[in-house]
């Protein structure tokens, strides 16, 4: 799956394919969420505060595996 960096105190980089949205947080843990829609992720690149949209959006919203 294809990494953008992003600007962030709270994540590294964010990626998206089949409806897997994988983020890589600063502290160094990757976690892919499960079945989120596209739009959710294409409003994660535009949200002005990333690490509050995840909070507000996604954690705790859609199933999440830690894969490091």
């Amino acid at each position: 799956m294809k990494m953008t960096p992003i600007e962030s105190t709270y994540v590294n980089a964010v990626g998206y394919q089949d409806e897997i949205l994988a983020i890589y947080f600063t502290n160094g843990s990757l976690y892919y969420y499960l079945a989120v829609p596209e739009l959710i992720f294409n409003n994660l690149l535009e949200a002005s505060c990333k690490g509050l949209f995840i909070m507000q959006n996604i954690k705790n919203k859609f199933v999440a595996k830690q894969i490091l």
